[in-house]
């Protein structure tokens, strides 16, 4: 389950989320690494960060994938980083290349979709990956993972 924690959000209804939930992903805001400290104040310590990006007035994707905010993150914290070039740009063509920077920049997971007939997904289509492209990506994935010292796994 994704979580997006808006400033409006009570700390009740923060807390009970943080009961509930098995391993809250929370989308990278303002005031992220404070919500991720108060879900692991309420004793849920399996929480994964998600940048998507965000808004901005380019119009050419959907939103900025903020990948300059990566290692920052890592710094700053143990939690890992997930990193979702579908979401931070919009468009199917973006995300490899934007997989692939991530990777170089120590994101621990990249989020894709992948369909056969992205055409005819219910959800994200737009965004998906067909599986051709996506097992290549795996592989640029690979190529750009070793130099830096990390490792892909599917």
């Amino acid at each position: 389950m994704i979580i997006v924690l808006r400033p409006h959000r009570t700390e009740p209804e923060v807390a009970e989320v943080c009961r509930r939930i098995e391993a809250p992903e929370l989308a990278r805001h303002l005031e992220l690494l404070m919500s991720a400290e108060y879900i692991m104040s309420e004793g849920n310590y399996d929480v994964i960060l998600r940048e998507r990006g965000f808004r901005t007035f380019e119009d050419s994707t959907r939103n900025t994938l903020d990948l300059s905010g990566l290692p920052v993150l890592k710094q700053l914290t143990h939690l890992p980083v997930v990193v979702d070039p579908r979401h931070g740009t919009g468009k199917w063509n973006l995300a490899a290349p934007m997989a692939l920077a991530a990777v170089a920049a120590g994101a621990d997971a990249i989020l894709v979709a992948v369909h056969p007939e992205p055409e005819a997904a219910l959800s994200d289509g737009p965004k998906a990956l067909r599986p051709g492209r996506f097992g290549q990506m795996m592989v640029d994935l690979q190529k750009v993972a070793e130099p830096v010292g990390r490792t892909v796994q599917a």
